[in-house]
């Protein structure tokens, strides 16, 4: 049975309300930036010993590409418009992994491909946005896939409230969907295969 579940994920794909529904609905200890962080190359099973890695379970958040650069954009301080967060963004976080001028998209690709690969063997569960949707269904799935026990009572978290504690001064106005032009730059650069197996594809 699992007894730690790690938790994955690139900045802004909602870390933090799935580390919250697992705390209040399971019998299990979760893992955020212990040994490595939530956010960083996945240096967790080089890191553990056999027997505890046999106990722990991974999961993986993500966002639909599209929905994710927005997301990250209007979070971003600096002002640039965003066809230059798309291609020339600044960088989002202190690990070596993150730099060496990539792009957004590069970023994208890259550290979720890496995650990916890192889990084989090992038992995982990707969250996706989407899924915050039917928490029921969720939380059900996670209990089935790392044989975990689950409260009997489900507990939904309000994800507005609890993904929005970020003052509103940080964000700048609200990008519905990317334009025609960004979106092709996108789809140029997106890994079709990684984005496969995160679960999303291109429209």
């Amino acid at each position: 049975m699992i007894e730690n579940i790690k938790i994955f994920g690139l900045p802004r794909t909602c870390t933090n309300i799935t580390e919250i529904i697992i705390k209040r609905n399971f019998v299990v200890k979760v893992l955020v930036n212990e040994i490595c962080n939530k956010h960083a190359q996945n240096h967790y099973a080089d890191l553990l010993p056999t027997e505890d890695l046999k106990k722990t379970g991974f999961i993986l958040c993500c966002k639909h590409p599209y929905q994710w650069i927005i997301s990250a954009f209007m979070c971003c301080k600096e002002k640039i418009s965003i066809r230059k967060f798309i291609t020339d963004p600044p960088v989002m976080a202190a690990d070596p992994f993150w730099k060496e001028g990539s792009t957004i998209i590069e970023i994208y690709n890259k550290i979720n491909k890496q995650w990916m690969d890192s889990f084989v063997g090992h038992k995982f569960f990707v969250v996706k946005q989407e899924n915050y949707q039917n928490q029921h269904k969720l939380i059900t799935n996670l209990a089935s896939t790392f044989n975990i026990k689950n409260s009997k009572i489900k507990k939904i978290i309000n994800k507005a409230s609890t993904c929005g504690k970020m003052s509103k001064k940080l964000y700048k106005p609200r990008i519905e969907t990317l334009d025609g032009v960004n979106k092709k730059i996108v789809n140029q650069q997106i890994d079709l295969e990684t984005l496969s197996r995160l679960g999303y594809s291109l429209p």
